[in-house]
């Protein structure tokens, strides 16, 4: 009885934590596509440093990913079917500019050096090239999708520099990064959910995962609304701003629901068994 009751609440704990932490789960589950293993090996080296050595390091990280970040952004500027997506891209650019001239002027004032960019950060040619060989109304759903990835690295990252960074000035830079990518994250996802029905997963950094996405949804290349042809505007009351989700919080959902569901399954057929042992016992 008590080893039938151990492997009962062995099973509950262990769809606990499969279900719950649906990031663990992508991590065992999930093949991890070759831009994001040495994105996470080069954030691995960054862990282990400390004081000068880390300041340094993370400048010529996170410099090749935001220059890789306003190159997709670029992508969708002027021909996303959406103006919220076109302004979105808008924001991104300046933000990360600004950013990069901040650490590139302070990598000079404080350890006299210019940035040497990390390569290991930089999205890989052929993904950059899949994304500009789109149309733009694909193109538009997969940055949103892929930009989402990205940020994620960008934020863990800056949580480390919160962390370890001894310069008010990079704490303070991080911080404003990760909150505005964090909204942005929210944002781009409460989009594609609202806009074009795809359930982007929830990110870790692997932006071969936002891609599939879009992908397996075998979205069409159009855009939600069509401008009639001659490119005139579209008729009054046809909207092709996106919906707004402002957030993405309710991804978990599904896997609150699940576990419920496979606890009460679990207790259910124990209990059943349970119950046959002691009247078989009873009986004999």
């Amino acid at each position: 009885m008590k080893r039938l009751l151990s492997k009962v609440m062995m099973a509950v704990i262990l769809t606990i934590v499969v279900l719950v932490h649906p990031a663990l789960s992508t991590n065992v589950a999930a093949q991890h596509g070759p831009d994001f293993q040495k994105m996470q090996a080069a954030m691995d080296e960054l862990a282990q440093k400390s004081g000068q050595d880390f300041e340094i390091a993370y400048i010529n990280s996170i410099i090749p990913h935001h220059q890789d970040a306003i190159a997709m952004a670029r992508m969708v500027q002027n021909d996303a079917p959406h103006k919220e997506v076109r302004d979105a891209a808008t924001t991104i650019i300046n933000a990360q500019q600004k950013e990069i001239e901040d650490l590139t002027s302070w990598m000079s004032d404080w350890y006299g050096q210019q940035p040497n960019p990390d390569p290991r950060m930089k999205m890989s040619q052929s993904m950059m090239d899949m994304l500009m060989q789109a149309d733009p109304a694909m193109r538009e759903k997969l940055f949103l999708a892929m930009m989402r990835e990205h940020h994620e690295t960008a934020i863990k990252i800056g949580q480390l520099v919160l962390q370890k960074a001894t310069h008010n000035e990079l704490k303070d830079q991080a911080q404003e990064m990760i909150r505005s990518q964090q909204e942005e994250q929210a944002m781009f996802g409460g989009w594609l959910q609202g806009v074009f029905s795809i359930n982007p997963p929830v990110p870790t950094g692997d932006m071969q995962h936002g891609m599939d996405a879009v992908m397996s949804m075998g979205a069409p290349a159009m855009a939600p609304t069509t401008a009639p042809a001659g490119g005139a505007p579209a008729a009054p009351g046809t909207s092709t701003a996106p919906r707004a989700l402002p957030n993405t919080g309710d991804e978990g959902n599904q896997y609150r629901w699940a576990v419920l569901a496979v606890i009460t399954g679990v207790l259910l057929v124990s209990g059943y068994i349970l119950r046959r042992r002691a009247s078989q016992r009873a009986r004999g």
